[in-house]
């Protein structure tokens, strides 16, 4: 029986490794075509899009100087995230906002202005009260940054607590999104990415059947924390939500086509949550497949990889992936010293 149960910690702690390097890869792999169409995507490889690491074809301001195989703000700040959950060996807002503030002051590439607006605050003074999200602007502060940093703090919770504490997962993730974000779908998108993480981790889905299967649960858990906020009156654009758009996965799962054209791959957080769900329950255990669907179809490339990449990871775990990719950094070599620091961290 012990040796079952060694086995059994051993395989998970394989998957919270997976996850965070399958983030590394995702990122680094969507790098070189963010904001890109498509269409033009296609055009690369004589007419087959991405299939592996290619160079940058075009930066963005601030970006010049990164080359194949990089990593971007996405794996910066979801590193931020993980250590300073592993120092304090749980969620701490203050801690975590003081790693972003480190990070600030070594690069800002790619950060989005709600992010820079918000640590910049904290760190000049202007903002005393963390629990308190910044000031609520229409048409800001919806954007990806939690959704992309949230795997850390998925994966710790599930290990420490061994099974999903729905209520204070959801609050842990508003939380992590009110550092840097207003809008509350900043905080659902969050919380589905962690759900979808925290489920795999203790029930491994093995086809898109039973991934599909997820997803009742998944829709009534993110309903709940929406109607809290529906209740208290947050402002937000209640016509187009989070989970409007999951709601929509069932009838789109089996078209890559669809799946960008209704979901989106807009810089929102909820198009990127819904796309990258469906894009992984298409592909639970295929690690290439998966990447590849999410860099292909445009939009915000590197943090649709990451995300699918951390969700495939946990799911299927390293034997999924690549060897080539895995090893095509000496960088990504990072995450698994993060996994297994996390994994202990969980289990002090």
């Amino acid at each position: 029986m012990a040796e079952k149960r060694g086995w059994a910690e051993k395989e998970k702690l394989e998957r919270v490794q997976a996850a965070l390097i399958g983030s590394f890869i995702g990122d680094a792999m969507g790098m070189p075509v963010e904001a890109w169409s498509a269409e033009r995507i296609k055009k690369l490889n004589k007419g087959k899009g991405v299939s592996d690491f290619i160079e940058p074809k075009e930066m963005r301001t601030g970006w010049e100087g990164l080359h194949i195989g990089d990593i971007t703000d996405d794996t910066q700040l979801m590193s931020a995230v993980a250590r300073s959950i592993i120092r304090c060996r749980g969620w701490n807002l203050t801690d975590c906002m003081n790693e972003y503030v480190y990070e600030f002051e070594r690069s800002t590439f790619g950060w989005g202005s709600a992010t820079v607006s918000a640590v910049r605050d904290y760190k000049e003074g202007r903002r005393i009260d963390l629990h308190q999200p910044p000031s609520y602007i229409k048409g800001r502060g919806a954007g990806n940054g939690a959704l992309m940093v949230v795997a850390p703090l998925a994966l710790f919770e599930i290990i420490k607590q061994g099974k999903i504490e729905e209520n204070d997962l959801a609050k842990k993730c508003m939380e992590l999104a009110f550092l840097t974000h207003s809008d509350v779908q900043a905080g659902f998108a969050a919380y589905a990415g962690a759900l979808v993480i925290t489920r795999v981790i203790n029930q491994p889905i093995r086809n898109t059947k039973e991934g599909k299967q997820l997803l009742p649960w998944l829709i009534n858990s993110v309903s709940k924390l929406e109607e809290k906020y529906r209740r208290e009156n947050w402002p937000t654009d209640w016509n187009d939500t989070v989970l409007t758009r999951l709601r929509l996965i069932p009838g789109v799962i089996k078209n890559t086509e669809a799946i960008r054209d209704q979901l989106g791959v807009e810089f929102h957080s909820r198009s990127t949550v819904s796309f990258t769900i469906a894009t992984f329950l298409r592909h639970p255990n295929d690690f290439r497949q998966g990447i590849l669907e999410a860099v292909n179809a445009g939009g915000d490339t590197d943090t649709q990889a990451s995300i699918v990449g951390a969700m495939i990871g946990a799911n299927s775990g390293l034997t999924s992936m690549p060897k080539e990719w895995i090893k095509f950094r000496p960088k990504y070599a990072e995450a698994f010293k993060l996994g297994k620091a996390l994994y202990g961290a969980a289990n002090f």
